[in-house]
């Protein structure tokens, strides 16, 4: 059930990194990818069809992120047209779980189904701690990062990357253990276009919603650019569209 939409974005601009070796690599896709070798358990990696290659990735990337060569890891995304994303969690302290609850009381009651988790959610926000422990009732913070190589529509000629990163909330009774109370999601487009170009996210929709008690948070939005100055026959301003993109994960966790 979806209770709580968080919508925002912030926008992050990189530069091409200075090494010959990784020429046409930048610092979002090197983050990214430093991002992933730091908790391989995180990536998941998609063929065209859909099938996941994760472990094929994997055995093919690692010799090149151990030489830092992004360009080569880049270019086995590019050439079987992989789709990349990358999932963590942090748990919050109770601090944070009172936070939440206090800001959300009602929506978060409302989302509920199991009787019990209801039961034990009044005690939390009676502030009832004597009869019930906080940590019957947990909270998470989730995130995925999606990987974009994407040439433009308008001309077809210009191809370039970004990545956006879908984060939420939800709480989780660990007696019941039934999931609740979802916000989110956040959206943070980090993209790098080269001084060329100033590239912008809109109409950015966002949802979440709980599918068989596992935690969904999706997004919908444009990606566009604005040349930033003249160059050959392409006027100051020129528009390039990057077409309507749809990132979502389903978070299966205990």
């Amino acid at each position: 059930m979806s209770i709580v939409v968080l919508l925002g974005s912030s926008h992050s601009f990189a530069s091409e990194k200075s090494d010959e070796n990784n020429e046409g690599a930048n610092e979002t896709f090197s983050d990214f990818m430093d991002e992933v070798f730091n908790d391989l358990d995180g990536l998941m990696v998609k063929a065209p069809d859909n099938s996941n290659v994760t472990e094929e990735f994997i055995e093919e990337a690692t010799d090149y992120y151990k030489q830092e060569n992004y360009k080569e890891i880049k270019n086995i995304i590019a050439d079987q047209n992989l789709s990349a994303s990358h999932k963590s969690t942090t748990e919050m302290n109770d601090t944070e779980v009172e936070k939440f609850i206090e800001d959300n009381k009602e929506a978060i009651y409302e989302s509920i189904d199991d009787s019990k988790t209801k039961e034990h959610m009044a005690k939390l926000m009676n502030n009832n701690s004597a009869d019930n422990n906080i940590n019957v009732v947990i909270g998470r913070d989730i995130e995925q990062s999606f990987y974009h190589l994407e040439t433009e529509s308008t001309l077809n000629r210009f191809t370039d990357e970004w990545v956006t990163t879908l984060s939420g909330s939800y709480l989780y009774d660990t007696i019941t253990r039934e999931k609740f109370g979802v916000a989110g999601p956040q959206v943070n487009f980090d993209a790098s276009f080269g001084a060329l170009f100033s590239p912008s996210i809109n109409n950015v929709v966002g949802g979440n919603s709980i599918i068989n008690n596992n935690v969904q948070l999706s997004a919908r939005y444009d990606v566009t650019a604005d040349i930033g100055f003249s160059v050959g026959d392409l006027p100051l301003g020129f528009p390039l569209n990057y077409g309507n993109h749809t990132d979502s994960h389903i978070f299966y966790l205990d």
